[in-house]
């Protein structure tokens, strides 16, 4: 009697040094683990046939992933999300500029100076007058726009955006007026930071 069937067979293909994921972001050694299905004949794989699959295992976690994981860096993340982040908190605080109707040098000064201590280069004026173009057109003003990456900030995070439209809805007066608050108010709400925590941030511009 013939016995014969099919089998997946996995093998090892190359290994070198990724960021796993699964150690806690430290570089450890992989290996490339790929599966194929064999004809077999009296349970012995002779014929190899289509290819089943392929992952990535960690030689120190054994966890297992796809191929992008390769890719993973996570200092190069960390970095374009700080990028992303200042590019926001520019945006914000010149559609809050637009907002308030009100914008003379003192506000832009708050705002180069703002930009400069986050992301450690100057803001030219050509560049805040193309945002302020860009500002004028956008539509859903200040708080739609902190609502669509709100959910990528946490609290730290939100906390420096309303300090960031803070210093520039005061920059020319020193204080915050009643409408100001109102701005304030509806910015706090779209990134849904509670009352509480606005009244201590603007409770520290006070002292």
């Amino acid at each position: 009697m013939i016995i014969f069937g099919t089998r997946g067979v996995t093998w090892n293909g190359e290994s070198g040094e990724f960021v796993c994921p699964g150690c806690g972001g430290t570089t450890q050694q992989y290996t490339r683990k790929t599966i194929r299905r064999f004809f077999t004949l009296y349970f012995i794989p002779l014929i190899p046939l289509d290819k089943l699959g392929e992952y990535i295992e960690c030689q120190r976690c054994r966890n297992t992933y796809n191929e992008q994981v390769l890719n993973y860096n996570p200092a190069a993340m960390q970095e374009k999300a700080r990028a992303e982040f200042v590019e926001h908190v520019k945006r914000i605080m010149v559609l809050a500029a637009v907002a308030q109707g009100r914008i003379d040098e003192a506000k832009l000064n708050a705002i180069r100076e703002t930009y400069r201590d986050l992301s450690g280069t100057t803001l030219s004026n050509f560049d805040i007058q193309q945002e302020l173009a860009l500002a004028r057109q956008a539509k859903g003003g200040m708080p739609a726009y902190a609502a669509r990456f709100a959910g990528s900030l946490n609290e730290h995070g939100k906390e420096m955006v309303l300090k960031s439209v803070l210093a520039v809805l005061a920059a020319d007066a020193g204080l915050i007026e009643h409408e100001d608050l109102d701005l304030l108010n509806e910015l706090a709400a779209s990134m849904n930071v509670s009352q509480a925590h606005l009244r201590g941030i603007l409770a520290e511009l006070n002292e």
